[in-house]
């Protein structure tokens, strides 16, 4: 059976990835742009893993090739689409279940690859590169209040790393709304691609070691706290409009910052909290939003950041400009 290392597969143009473990192990992580093809979908996964325990190795086998067999028209046509690329199979541990479609399809005469070890190497890769990662040696950091705007002006910087994007969580008690956060392996996956990119220098958002569940590496977290520090500002009506638009876009969201509310209480009074229920009841998202960032963001904040030197401020009311402003600060600085 044709098999290629990890390493190798990663360094081909014109790949593509199947995946054919089932729906949740790929949710979990997988290799980017990786296509899903499960020979077993979450289901069909259980049943034959019981079976396995239950009954018999070799029923378990019985029943996973039988659900191969119904499926393999689906993916032939499939594999139609990618019949001018290379193609790799790759599962767990680079055993049965791509074994299964590499002898199929080479049979058919098509040119098919296993990746060795299966996404386990894969993994693996990933956790010892970023490890060993070499960052460049000038790192900037943006800190500042929430609602300041830091995340819309990492997003247009070039040499930016948008951590909280990789997470899809916006590192607060409220930072999942909206969003369906990324698990650890899969914050890890595409922070590894970032790394890999050649910049002269990096620049970050201010973070804690915690995004939501995600624990920054230990060698990046570290790089920030000793790196140059920025601090963008604005008025608490700025930010208090951004608090809107990014939480109360739908009902969907509304009701998800309703039901954390109750949970304040651990710093907020009871009737601080119930006044902020109130708020929402009445659809005053302006003012439950400034409220909420004086009397619970900020104290926050400003205890984090209390012992840091700032090289410097800059206004984040205009993005656009602060994003010129610190683009060329970056630039220059030493």
């Amino acid at each position: 059976m044709p098999k290629i290392s990890i390493n190798d597969a990663l360094t081909l143009k014109d790949v593509v990835f199947l995946d054919v473990r089932s729906e949740k192990e790929f949710e979990e992580d997988h290799i980017p742009g990786a296509i899903n093809m499960p020979i077993l979908n979450n289901e069909e996964r259980h049943i034959v893993g019981y079976t396995y325990k239950q009954e018999s190795k070799d029923k378990a086998y019985e029943i996973g090739y039988k659900i191969f067999d119904q499926k393999i028209s689906e993916f032939e046509n499939l594999l139609r689409n990618y019949k001018d690329k290379e193609i790799i199979f790759y599962c767990f541990r680079g055993g049965m279940r791509s074994g299964c479609f590499v002898d199929y399809f080479l049979k058919k005469g098509l040119k098919v690859y296993q990746i060795e070890g299966g996404y386990k190497k894969y993994r693996e890769l990933v956790r010892d590169e970023i490890k060993k990662a070499i960052l460049p040696e000038k790192i900037i950091v943006i800190y500042g209040l929430t609602g300041s705007g830091k995340t819309e002006i990492i997003k247009k910087l070039e040499n930016a790393i948008d951590l909280e994007g990789l997470a899809k969580h916006r590192s607060s008690l409220f930072g999942g709304v909206g969003l369906k956060p990324n698990t650890q392996k899969m914050f890890e996956t595409l922070l590894f691609n970032e790394l890999k990119k050649n910049r002269d220098y990096l620049i970050l958002e201010g973070e804690s070691r915690k995004i939501g569940s995600i624990i920054l590496p230990e060698n990046v977290y570290n790089a920030m706290i000793n790196a140059k520090k920025l601090a963008v500002t604005c008025s608490i009506e700025s930010r208090a409009r951004r608090i809107v638009k990014d939480y109360f876009t739908n009902q969907e969201k509304i009701d998800e910052v309703k039901a954390i509310v109750p949970k304040l209480t651990e710093r907020l009074s009871k009737k601080k909290v119930d006044e902020l229920l109130t708020l929402l009841e009445n659809k005053n998202y302006f003012e439950f939003s400034k409220i909420m960032l004086k009397e619970y963001y900020d104290p926050l904040y400003t205890h984090y950041v209390k012992d840091f030197k700032f090289e410097k401020e800059v206004s984040s009311e205009d993005i656009d400009e602060a994003v010129k402003i610190i683009d060329e600060f970056c630039k220059n600085i030493e």
